[in-house]
């Protein structure tokens, strides 16, 4: 009798064993089919709509949806996905302050099964939630949910591999848009945005921010008589400085903040989700390193910050009492970094 159950026990390892190969069989042709298809896409889109529908040929699932991180309002938003309805599509949307964003930043696969502790549009009886994340930048999200079974620890293992894929295409795709923007947009001296871009960029952050009553710092900068450095040593020297300026502003910012050269001699930057406190942090760190640079000893580096407020209707209001504020700056003979304090 031990005997017939050990054969037949034998027996049904034999019977996973083969069905579990035949399914991973499938598996490697159809990833191997959709690498193939991939290198053949010429825009973001088009591939991860090609990375879900493989999915939905491979696996039975409720619904599936990627969220992607918009680099201006820094919210992630929904991009591709399936089975899901219209509205959800144009509606979801997360920010950092979200339990969800916070759990998932940290790197880690979420899974829910009956707690519900996270939902999207449906319910579920399983839910898995993976960070899409590029060495250590996190860039969205992908989730999958069933209705009628768990998900398996093979499902889970090829949802991670196209996972992976999609943080890789994420990556490339935003790489070649930002070798585009570069060519249009990016001043080529200082890598900042040309005057005209930074407009056009921050007008829409500007919206997305006031619209959502999000906190948007404007701050103007500006090289004290920088033509007189330039009279000087000279127009390459001055392009030295320039170039040097651009580039420690990029290596000390966010990605989100948004940065932009809009003078020979002045510069601006917006500060997205920032407090007040924060900006005069980053900016008194700023102005130490730029005002330690040899060229600039005789010469006042001045700032002028502004926060959004309520009665604001675009970025040029926002800008006007930077401005001003950047104004006191020059004009001061102690102080070279002013605080716009005029009210609502």
């Amino acid at each position: 009798m031990i005997q017939n159950i050990s054969l037949q026990a034998k027996y049904n390892q034999e019977i996973i064993a083969s069905e579990i190969g035949g399914i991973m069989k499938l598996v490697e042709q159809h990833l191997e089919n959709l690498l193939d298809e991939l290198c053949e896409h010429e825009n973001m889109e088009d591939s991860l709509r090609k990375l879900v529908h493989n999915m939905d040929d491979l696996f039975e699932f409720q619904s599936l949806g990627i969220f992607l991180k918009d680099p201006l309002s820094n919210h992630f938003k929904f991009k591709t996905g399936r089975h899901l309805s219209q509205h959800f599509m144009q509606t979801a949307e997360f920010s950092y302050v979200d339990e969800l964003i916070q759990a998932l930043s940290h790197g880690g696969m979420i899974r829910c099964c009956e707690n519900k502790r996270f939902k999207f549009e449906f319910d579920y009886i399983d839910l898995v939630i993976i960070p899409l994340i590029y060495r250590s930048d996190f860039q969205g999200f992908m989730f999958i949910d069933t209705n009628e079974c768990l998900i398996t620890e093979e499902e889970i293992s090829v949802y991670r591999i196209h996972a992976q894929l999609c943080s890789l295409l994420t990556r490339i795709f935003s790489q070649e848009h930002t070798l585009v923007l570069s060519s249009l947009e990016i001043d080529p001296v200082t890598h900042l945005f040309e005057p005209q871009a930074f407009v056009k960029h921050g007008s829409r952050l500007f919206e997305q921010m006031h619209r959502y009553h999000h906190e948007l710092h404007y701050v103007a900068m500006t090289i004290f008589e920088f033509s007189d450095l330039v009279q000087k040593f000279g127009k390459e020297k001055g392009k030295e400085l320039r170039h040097k300026l651009g580039i420690t502003l990029l290596s000390q910012l966010r990605k989100s903040d948004i940065m932009g050269s809009t003078g020979p001699d002045s510069g601006a930057i917006l500060f997205p989700e920032t407090t007040t406190e924060h900006v005069l942090l980053v900016v008194n760190r700023l102005n130490e390193l730029i005002s330690s640079f040899p060229e600039l000893k005789q010469h006042k580096v001045c700032w002028g910050i502004a926060q959004m407020k309520n009665s604001m209707t675009s970025l040029a209001d926002l800008q006007f009492k930077a401005v001003s504020a950047l104004e006191h700056s020059i004009q001061s003979s102690q102080q070279n970094i002013f605080v716009d304090t005029t009210g609502n």
